[in-house]
């Protein structure tokens, strides 16, 4: 089998698929709800940093899927559902602290993030906590009794579908994951597997609150007695009749998730993995030029297939492919390699599971593997799949992986545009012989050279500063490793020196080093200019630049200073504000907070403000001083007093309160 992207070129020798022309990735967050976007250059300007929360709705009957986002705000904690004009970053997940460039509806409920040349912009700020991908994870499920229905499926046969069944979900997670991962049945040690009944006051044909429906169920499933946040995953198997549109629905990645399954979908067990895979950050398996589910050999395809494994793009994401279950091809010429099925144990037999190669126009990586259906967790292995070699590709983290074709026995591949020819020559019921040609001419490109920081200053003259210098080969995989040479200008009796001033890189590959430069002693205050140069035999060079700061001047004194005090539930807070100092030097990188002669805090940037919390009674003399980024420090500003009684209210001073140490 071969996608309908691929023609198939019949030669008097064998069969060979030649790849036309590589479709681009669908991004991870195609199908995403873009409800109200005609409201989004309507709104409020704002900005907010916090924590995502994504949702995979899954509808398999019509090959429809639809992702759903809430943000949670980092102050105040409010939740908005979040929509995007345009994809955001790719490998964002469940978790991950970001921020957003949006416009607020009127309700105030809802962030619409408009495209960037509106203003929309979606920053990954600190990824969160991901879903553990080996040992036991725990999971509660709840079958949910609503007003106007019930699940058809009742907790025994709920329970047998996960773990008691001769194919259930917790082995088909123990065997594609080789034993690394599995979902123990009694985690409260009552004797029984965790699946409770529990009934909520809600309409199922009402509208699809699915939050709501989950809060209540845990409320109720905790009355009897289960510890709710000692569960990782919980699930909600619903009545048949929500309307909702999905069969299941389930958050993708994050260290807590849930999933839940639409009622007429109860007892069919690849919909249950399949939103558990999506607790786990894998996103679909889909086919290239077909449907995001189409690629039916792996459990994040089409649900409603029977039991299979996962496959090897997922498989090596998990983390479960031991490193010697993995090959790599590379450089150049033909090699030939002996896979083992997908399916069967791991051994260090010398026949791996997985061959990768980088795809190097795309810098996805392609997988090579054998499938088999065999085993009790691979009946649900399509034909079209079984006993022949599966070429993937995949870009890494919550992404999707894509199927570019099955081959048979003497039939081959071609990747025309990087130069790789896929062959399968032959198989037996264990093993499978294939072979990877590549031919890629050498291209070699530009190197890439930056410098960090691009400015560094201090205040000390004739004192070394130090910067790293980092270097990337950006020449085609088959072009192999280059060494790269490093030089620098200075101004003249000026010095400098790289910690390595070569580097052997592989394509595509990056590296750094550190650049020591230091002026004489007499130099003045004043910015200087130096540049860098990176070369390689064949290459093209690159240059870059940096700037070294001497200032031993000090910032202006900050002015104006007040001080003002709120009182609020026993609790004082002093607020101050100031006039701005100046530093034509380095530039001003912060402010001293004194109270009664000693530092309370600091702030960063430029900002004028600051709020000292819980302020103890009495009299408090309050000061400021200027910071630069060479670290001169000014003389303190003038003194702000104020008072703080016991009395109730506000008082003393002449501003307002907030947060503990708050600068803005």
């Amino acid at each position: 089998m071969v996608s309908k992207r691929f023609s198939l070129l019949r030669t008097t020798c064998c069969l060979v698929a030649a790849l036309l022309y590589m479709v681009t990735p669908v991004s991870a967050h195609e199908g995403e709800d873009h409800s109200g976007d005609s409201k989004a250059k309507r709104g409020k300007k704002t900005k907010v940093t916090g924590y995502i929360d994504i949702l995979q709705a899954d509808d398999f009957a019509n090959g429809k899927s639809l992702l759903h986002y809430y943000l949670k705000a980092e102050k105040g904690r409010k939740k908005f559902r979040i929509y995007f004009k345009e994809p955001p970053p790719g490998t964002m997940k469940s978790g991950d602290k970001i921020a957003v460039n949006a416009r607020i509806s009127s309700d105030g409920n809802k962030l619409y993030v408009p495209a960037q040349e509106d203003g929309g912009n979606t920053t990954i700020v600190a990824s969160g906590e991901a879903a553990a991908v080996s040992g036991a994870r725990k999971l509660l499920l709840m079958r949910v009794t609503m007003n106007d229905g019930s699940p058809s499926c009742s907790t025994t046969s709920i329970a047998n579908l996960m773990w008691n069944n001769s194919q259930n979900i917790n082995g088909l997670f123990q065997s594609s994951s080789y034993g690394a991962l599995w979902f123990p049945s009694d985690n409260n040690n009552d004797g029984a597997p965790d699946v409770v009944d529990v009934a909520i006051p809600y309409n199922a044909s009402g509208s699809c609150d699915y939050y709501s429906w989950a809060s209540a169920a845990e409320s109720e499933a905790a009355k009897k007695g289960y510890n709710i946040s000692n569960y990782q995953h919980r699930g909600l198997v619903l009545p048949g009749n929500t309307g909702c549109g999905w069969a299941g629905l389930g958050n993708l990645g994050g260290s807590s998730a849930r999933i839940w399954i639409e009622g007429s979908y109860c007892g069919t067990a690849d919909i249950y993995a399949h939103e558990l895979g999506h607790n786990l950050s894998m996103h679909h398996a889909a086919q290239v030029g077909a449907g995001e589910y189409s690629d039916k050999s792996c459990i994040m395809g089409y649900g409603g297939v029977g039991m299979r494994h996962f496959n090897a793009p997922h498989a090596d994401q998990m983390g479960w492919l031991p490193s010697y279950e993995i090959a790599l091809a590379g450089g150049g010429g033909s090699q030939t390699f002996t896979l083992s099925a997908l399916e069967t144990i791991p051994e260090d037999d010398g026949k791996p599971k997985v061959v990768k190669i980088l795809k190097a126009d795309t810098g996805d990586t392609y997988y090579i593997s054998y499938r088999r259906r065999s085993g009790n967790y691979s009946s649900g292995l399509g034909s079209s799949y079984d006993a022949r070699t599966n070429i993937h590709y995949y870009r890494g983290g919550a992404s999707f992986t894509y199927l570019v074709g099955t081959l048979g026995d003497g039939q081959s591949l071609v990747d025309s545009a990087n130069g790789i020819t896929f062959s399968q020559v032959s198989h037996n019921d264990a093993d499978l012989t294939a072979q990877v040609t590549l031919s890629y001419v050498c291209s070699a490109g530009t190197p890439a050279i930056s410098l960090s920081p691009a400015t560094n200053s201090t205040s000390t003259p004739g004192a070394p500063l130090s910067y790293t210098v980092t270097v990337k080969n950006n020449d085609a995989p088959s072009c192999g490793s280059s060494t790269f040479s490093l030089s620098s200008s200075v101004p003249s009796g000026w010095s400098a020196s790289f910690a390595s001033s070569t580097m052997s890189l592989g394509a595509g590959a990056s590296g750094s080093t550190t650049l020591t430069i230091a002026p004489p002693a007499t130099v003045g205050d004043g910015q200087y200019s130096f540049s860098l140069q990176v070369s390689a035999a064949g290459h093209s060079s690159a240059t870059g630049s940096g700037t070294y700061v001497l200032d031993g001047a000090a910032p202006s004194v900050p002015s104006n200073l007040s001080a003002s005090t709120q009182t609020s539930k026993k609790r004082t807070n002093v607020s101050l504000s100031w006039s701005a100092a100046n530093d034509s030097g380095s530039g001003i990188a912060g402010y001293d907070i004194l109270r009664n002669g000693a530092v309370i805090g600091q702030t960063s940037g430029t900002g004028t403000s600051y709020t000292d919390s819980n302020v103890a009674s009495g009299t408090h003399s309050y000061n400021v001083r200027a910071r630069d980024a060479a670290g001169n420090t000014s003389a303190l500003s003038n003194t702000a007093q104020v008072t703080v009684g016991s009395t109730k209210g506000g008082g003393g001073g002449n501003g307002g309160g907030g947060p503990k140490g708050r600068s803005k």
